[in-house]
């Protein structure tokens, strides 16, 4: 069955970039691990800022969402006054990307650069600095954007060290997780919606939350495994598995250790969702609920003899 797309290729749109709305266009869409994500050129921008979004950052362009648009940047705008006002300082370090990309220069720009240039190299200079100084104390960057909206996942005291030896194992024991995994995530989340469904007093309303957040987890970890979830040791492994097969489901052939991985990022993953504050707290919740079937299983799962030595260190003990 063909998905469902919102936008159309070449269609104007508002795409979230950080806290604000920015007018954009839809260049073309793909479907990727079952989610549909549009390649997005912003208006104004240059096109290094290009980039593939899913589609839950793109609305219409309306006039209702334009109005959202202008509220957005009138609420972004009196947190920066008051901020300002606070008379914090910050070291340049630690402000080095704002949430606004360098914009294409249009003709008269540029000759107002050629102008500026003309000026002495320490009053240049000195003019750079403050200007840069304005807007990092001015501008609140995505990353702490993120970090405001990062919704906060729990780990069980009891599989937290699980990640810890998960880390000893990859990182100093030169190991890799067996692959494919005995039982991979798609089993595992079946698994965790059967026993669910199988409580007494299971409500239509119930059955569509977990079977919706089971489903939203399994596509987030195709999303993220790739980029988000792998030591850098393993990722040799993973490019030899999509060599061989480029349409490599990860939840079909990785396992509960990386799916634990999971639940210590997808906080911030999920800061771009437009996500109701009273559904926070229920997603949340069975995620936590999720990590403690797994713990139920803990010894099978997340089992020592799940790894392999790597090719380096087989050839070590041969030598």
């Amino acid at each position: 069955m063909a998905p469902k797309v919102r936008f159309a290729d070449g269609e104007k749109v508002l795409c979230f970039h950080g806290p604000l709305l920015y007018e954009a266009k839809c260049m073309k869409w793909q479907l990727k691990d079952k989610t549909v994500r549009h390649l997005i050129h912003y208006s104004g921008w240059n096109k290094n800022w290009d980039e593939w979004v899913p589609e839950s950052r793109v609305l219409k362009y309306n006039d209702a969402n334009m109005q959202r648009q202008k509220d957005l940047q009138a609420a972004h705008n009196e947190a920066k006054k008051i901020k300002g006002g606070k008379g914090s300082k910050k070291g340049i370090s630690d402000r080095e990307s704002t949430a606004l990309p360098p914009q294409e220069k249009t003709p008269k720009q540029k000759s107002k650069d050629a102008a500026a240039a003309s000026v002495a190299p320490e009053s240049q200079a000195e003019l750079q600095r403050k200007k840069r100084s304005r807007t990092e104390q001015n501008v609140e960057t995505e990353e702490e954007y993120i970090q405001k909206l990062e919704i906060k996942v729990k780990i069980p005291d009891e599989l937290k060290c699980r990640l810890v030896d998960d880390w000893i194992l990859i990182n100093h024991e030169e190991k890799l997780v067996q692959l494919p995994a005995r039982i991979p995530v798609d089993t595992i989340i079946a698994d965790y919606i059967k026993q669910r469904l199988s409580v007494k007093g299971m409500t239509p309303n119930k059955e569509t939350v977990i079977i919706e957040s089971t489903d939203g987890i399994r596509e987030y970890f195709n999303t993220m495994l790739g980029r988000r979830l792998l030591y850098n040791a393993e990722k040799s492994q993973y490019n030899e598995l999509l060599a061989e097969n480029p349409e490599m489901i990860p939840s079909q052939i990785y396992g509960a250790i990386h799916l634990l991985r999971l639940f210590t990022k997808i906080g911030s993953a999920m800061a771009y969702t437009q996500m109701d504050e009273d559904s926070v707290p229920i997603i949340t919740s069975l995620f936590y609920d999720f990590q403690k079937f797994m713990a139920k299983s803990a010894a099978t799962l997340f089992s020592q003899s799940n790894y392999i030595p790597t090719p380096s260190k087989c050839k070590k003990e041969v030598n």
